[in-house]
């Protein structure tokens, strides 16, 4: 149809022979007119200016001293520690009143995978072959140019090496905002997995499902 299209790189892959976004994950376009970036690896949010590139860190929930102020939320496991959950830091929503004229609530949302368990674990009584990581749900407001006050959502969800999912959208259901979360099939049968029992189709089982919570 003869269209063009042009590229403009807005963040380079390295600067110094380092990377600059490890594995970028979510990117949303924010209210602000920012983009809004976690990094699966990286274990951090990034605010990068949608035309000029400029950028900042905004959350940093990675194991290493001064990373955030509440240790409860950081990531339990180091770089390159093995296994690795697929993801890692994953889905971003930012509530649709984040700049409502009289009651703005600047809440951004984020799932990430917090702490590895073991290998073929028991949790409440049930068997769980293959990798059992925990993956979190927490709010954040976002103030003075940093994300803060976090608050557990859900903090019981199961994460997996493979298949996590994590995508987050925050959708009206009759009037009412919902926040809807993607969790994987955990990569029951294949792989590390090959024992786990692929539950997608499990109707009393969240893995392989979008869930609901009210924002």
């Amino acid at each position: 149809m003869n269209e063009l299209f042009y590229r403009s790189t807005l963040v380079p892959s390295k600067e110094s022979n380092a990377a600059v976004l490890q594995d970028p994950w979510e990117i949303t376009y924010g209210p602000d007119d920012s983009l809004w970036i976690t990094e699966a690896k990286g274990y951090r949010v990034r605010k990068v200016h949608p035309v000029n590139g400029g950028r900042r860190t905004i959350l940093n929930l990675r194991n290493e001293s001064g990373a955030f102020a509440t240790t409860e939320y950081r990531r339990t496991f180091s770089d390159g520690q093995s296994p690795w959950p697929q993801g890692g830091m994953m889905g971003l929503a930012i509530h649709p009143d984040y700049n409502h004229p009289t009651t703005p609530k600047k809440y951004v949302y984020i799932a990430y995978v917090r702490n590895y368990v073991g290998n073929n674990q028991t949790y409440n009584g049930e068997y769980i072959s293959g990798r059992l990581f925990w993956t979190w749900i927490v709010r954040f407001q976002y103030q003075n140019g940093q994300l803060v006050s976090p608050v557990k959502i859900c903090d019981t969800i199961r994460g997996s090496n493979d298949h996590n999912s994590g995508r987050m959208i925050i959708a009206p259901v009759n009037g009412v905002n919902y926040l809807f979360y993607a969790e994987g099939d955990m990569g029951g049968g294949q792989f590390d997995n090959h024992n786990r029992v692929n539950k997608a189709q499990w109707k009393n089982s969240y893995e392989g499902k979008n869930s609901s919570l009210q924002s």
